[in-house]
């Protein structure tokens, strides 16, 4: 009888993805992407403009950079990633990719293919998440505050869906922590249960 409890037990928290801790991935994620997110959320109205127009040096902050790496690309050169070559700011963003670790172009598609190539979402209101650089400019909404298509030569304008997209994933996530609470009270009842099959002898 013990036996069998035990394997029902194991069984059940395997089957249905029943974790030992309460806290999910994805709790920690949000909390890394608030942080990181306050960090622009923080600016002057006039400082969070410049994210979506920096192009060939101009503005306070690169598009397509995460808001705790855009110190590097506010200095007068900027030095790859790999540290192989050393170009004015001018050269970030300008569509032609001159580090061979594609970093001098986050906020283009001038670097797609290459290893490292990517794009930051900020995604206020959301999730920030990276896509390759190839998505950039290719008239797809890809990001949902559309920040990926700012510079697209395909006359696309794309909404900031953010809001919308967060709401229905905050509401998923709070479905899915209602259904994880279930799972631990019945885990947790199938514990007492056995317990008290051990204590019982049965």
């Amino acid at each position: 009888m013990v036996f069998r409890l035990v394997l029902l037990l194991t069984w059940c928290c395997f089957a249905h993805g029943w974790l030992w801790s309460s806290a999910s991935p994805s709790d920690v994620d949000l909390a890394l992407e608030k942080t990181i997110q306050q960090q622009l959320l923080d600016m002057p109205e006039a400082e969070q403009a410049d994210v979506d127009t920096f192009g060939n040096g101009n503005g306070n902050y690169a598009l397509g950079v995460a808001p705790s790496l855009q110190e590097k690309y506010k200095a007068e050169y900027f030095t790859c990633d790999d540290g192989r070559k050393r170009i004015p700011r001018a050269q970030v963003n300008d569509d032609y990719c001159d580090c061979q670790d594609s970093s001098d172009e986050p906020g283009t598609s001038a670097c797609a293919g290459k290893v490292g190539a990517r794009f930051y979402c900020v995604n206020f209101g959301y999730r920030s998440l990276y896509i390759p650089a190839s998505k950039v400019g290719d008239g797809i909404c890809d990001c949902c505050d559309g920040s990926d298509e700012v510079n697209n030569a395909h006359g696309i304008t794309c909404e900031n869906r953010c809001d919308e997209v967060g709401k229905q994933y905050r509401e998923e996530q709070a479905r899915l922590n209602e259904q994880r609470g279930e799972g631990i009270k019945i885990r947790q009842d199938y514990i007492r249960r056995g317990k008290l099959a051990l204590n019982t002898g049965s």
